[in-house]
């Protein structure tokens, strides 16, 4: 991102007294148009300068997405859509049968869920469209914690190794098309909401699932080595198309020794960074 001018860093002194909380903005020299503010929260002896939350019992607590909110997240380790599809087919047969076998359950690694996923989705994106008309009527806008989280790097605890393992540490190629270089980098991905909708544009419904990332044993941000089915049912490579003017086409590949192993009788645990 800051390769390609789309992230910048801007660095300034703090000031000796710097209350705890406060609102601030950056205006480049220059330019007339209002920059919107940010509400922040500040602790120096901590080393703490980050955006405050707007709600009284936020999500992200210390820049950590708050799992311990057993009323809110969850945790599972079984297919919950294959298990509901299973009972699904098997009613549709008991019409026609006297005896059948309840299906099978199948693990699908570890999975946390948001209740209500959908409910705050449709809530984060009327706040985004609230936001966005704002700066295009040119009015003043307060920005807060929950409106500048783009997404989450997951972490996972084993207990057997004792060690954190971030699931997002990928390498990836960026090839230039335009002039024919590629650039490989380290860093981390990380994992966001998604919606899905009708393919044949019958209904203008968005759908969501409740799980909000999971992990099955590899990398959250790089496909699995192999090849996959395309659109014609046939196996192929995944490949990056570039797709726009600006032609520029990515290969990741998780980073070397990053990832645990995902085994029954081991005891892992999971969180996330804002």
């Amino acid at each position: 991102m800051r390769l390609l001018g789309l992230a910048v860093d801007f660095e300034m002194e703090m000031p000796g007294k710097l209350p705890a909380s406060g609102l601030v903005r950056i205006v480049p020299r220059g330019r007339d148009d209002k920059a919107p503010w940010t509400k922040y929260a500040a602790n120096p002896a901590k080393g703490v300068f980050a955006a405050a939350a707007r709600s009284s019992k936020p999500e992200v607590v210390d820049g950590f997405l708050d799992l311990s909110d057993e009323d809110k997240f969850d945790i599972i380790q079984m297919d919950i859509d294959g298990a509901a599809l299973k009972t699904a087919e098997l009613a549709d047969r008991a019409e026609d049968a006297t005896t059948g076998d309840l299906p099978a359950l199948r693990s699908s690694g570890l999975s946390v869920v948001r209740t209500g996923n959908a409910v705050y989705l449709a809530e984060a994106f009327r706040a985004s469209l609230d936001m966005n008309q704002a700066i295009e009527r040119k009015r003043e806008l307060r920005f807060y914690a929950e409106d500048l989280v783009q997404g989450y790097r997951v972490d996972v605890w084993d207990e057997k190794s004792k060690s954190w393992y971030s699931l997002c540490k990928r390498v990836g190629t960026y090839s230039f098309l335009r002039n024919g270089r590629d650039v490989t980098l380290e860093d981390e991905g990380f994992v966001s909401e998604s919606v899905t909708q009708a393919a044949d544009d019958s209904s203008d419904d968005l759908f969501t699932h409740e799980t909000i990332f999971g992990w099955n044993g590899w990398s959250l941000v790089a496909p699995r080595p192999g090849k996959t089915i395309d659109e014609e049912d046939k196996a192929a490579d995944v490949q990056s198309r570039a797709a726009t003017a600006f032609r520029l086409e990515t290969k990741f590949k998780p980073a070397p020794a990053s990832l645990p192993r995902l085994r029954f009788g081991n005891r892992y645990r999971l969180r996330a960074r804002a």
